[in-house]
Formats: structure tokens, sequence, C-alpha cells
């Protein structure tokens, strides 16, 4: 999938790229490089239009940095933050 200049995802192209078939979109919640937060509301939405796609978003960059956006995620992927310092 294609990204804007900023490092979002381009929304303009899930709907090319998804089947009737599609089971599953993966999306990193936040990029551990860059930082950049993926829209994942607008994400999830358009799956509203792929019944039997789920979303699973990898949230483990955002625990604990973000505000946590979990609005549509079917499954989430989290690690604890680093207490020790």
């Amino acid at each position: 999938m294609d990204i804007e200049r900023d490092g979002t995802v381009d929304l303009e192209q899930p709907r090319d790229l998804l089947r009737k078939n599609t089971v599953l979109v993966s999306v990193c919640a936040v990029d551990s490089e860059l930082g950049t937060v993926q829209p994942v509301r607008e994400i999830a939405e358009i799956l509203k239009e792929f019944p039997n796609c789920r979303l699973h978003v990898d949230a483990t960059q955002a625990v604990g940095k973000t505000d946590l956006v979990t609005d549509g995620a079917d499954t989430m992927s989290i690690a604890p933050t680093n207490s020790m310092g």
C-alpha cells in the first residue's frame, strides 16, 4: 500500500486493493522510526465495506506514548511499557 508524504497510509488506495475474499488488514498504529500515527479510525471505516475482512492494529509503539485509538480494531498487539526507566 502506498503512503502519503507524511508517512500515513494513502486512504484512496485500500478500496482498489481489497477483494471480497480479503480476510485481514494489519496496520501499525505508530511507526517506530518516524513516529507517524496512522488513521486507524478511517481505515476501519473503509473496511466496513468488506464484512469478511478483519482489522489488526499493531499498537506496540503506541501504548503509553499516544492516545491509543481502538475504534474498529478487531484485534490488537500491545506490549507493556518499560517501567524500569
